[in-house]
């Protein structure tokens, strides 16, 4: 079920007809998303994951938010489709991603699925949840399975992974914290062909 936010009313993601994805600036993330929201256009939303980093003073592992795709904003659009020539007068607005010359800019398939993802989420990824069966790790959350999510590297002492996403996609792989869980607590059965490494 997706989360009530309250810069949009308390919407859902039904309620949101299109998907928009923008590239814009990398640190500009926030700005994009501010303007968005005071002017009406709908709900927009840059992809946060947890970091870990190493405090210098204390030597402690201490975990932030941090852009999980720097430059990308998600911006979710009512009816009333937004302005483009105001969005793209934006200095910060670099250009409005989509596919082939003559297709719609909105998002389909699995960037679509993606972005619902991310509504349901409210934007925060805490840990993609992954499993070891055997040598092999396998993703146990349901939606990058359903993304047909590969995993390609494993950082173990940053806790990370690599995940190749639908190479058709305008998201082809991201970088993602991770946590281990029990094989014993997940059902491995449906894993989709692909979603291991």
């Amino acid at each position: 079920m997706a989360k009530r936010c309250h810069l949009d009313g308390g919407k859902k993601m039904a309620e949101y007809d299109r998907v928009l994805c923008l590239f814009c600036k990398v640190g500009k993330e926030q700005s994009i998303v501010k303007y968005i929201h005071e002017n009406g256009y709908g709900r927009a939303l840059f992809p946060q994951k947890t970091r870990k980093t190493r405090d210098k003073s204390t030597r402690a592992w201490k975990e932030e938010l941090v852009p999980m795709l720097p430059g990308y904003v998600f911006v979710y659009e009512t009816d009333e489709a937004m302005p483009r020539d105001k969005l793209l007068s934006l200095t910060e607005v670099i250009r409005i991603l989509g596919y082939e010359a003559g297709e719609s800019d909105y998002l389909k398939g699995h960037d679509l699925e993606f972005a619902k993802w991310l509504w349901q989420i409210d934007g925060k990824l805490e840990k993609l949840k992954i499993v070891q069966v055997g040598e092999r790790i396998q993703i146990a959350d349901d939606v990058f399975r359903s993304l047909l999510g590969n995993i390609r590297k494993v950082d173990k002492r940053r806790q990370t992974c690599e995940v190749e996403l639908d190479s058709r996609s305008i998201l082809q792989h991201i970088w993602l914290p991770y946590e281990m869980i029990d094989p014993s607590k997940q059902k491995t059965t449906d894993v989709p062909k692909g979603a291991t490494t």
